[in-house]
């Protein structure tokens, strides 16, 4: 019985403390438009800091330095981490679940 209450405090406890961490991670995208509109383009696949600066409208260093602060938080991946030029970078699945609640609050 002991046991039992013990993994229920604890699941309880680790869920908070996620979707307290998905929620910090919402505000921190939200903060910036920069980092907003490289998550919606991501959704759609994989791209280079150029690809997305030129569909974007956005200046390529801001892009490339939002990339490394996204890449940071857990939300994107690079792909091609030991290229010097043409990275590739992707959106991960906590990448995703932030954007989803990011369009929850539109």
């Amino acid at each position: 019985m002991l046991r039992c209450s013990y993994v229920c405090v604890t699941y309880s406890f680790i869920w908070r403390y996620v979707h307290k961490c998905m929620w910090k991670s919402v505000s921190f995208v939200k903060r910036e438009k920069v980092r907003r509109a490289i998550l919606e383009h991501l959704v759609s696949g994989p791209a280079t800091p150029t690809d997305i600066s030129k569909r974007t409208k956005l200046h390529r260093p801001s892009v490339s330095r939002a990339l490394i602060e996204l890449q940071e938080a857990g939300l994107v991946d690079c792909l091609t981490p030991k290229e010097k030029l043409g990275r590739i970078y992707r959106i991960s699945k906590t990448g995703k679940d932030v954007y989803e609640k990011l369009c929850k609050l539109k």
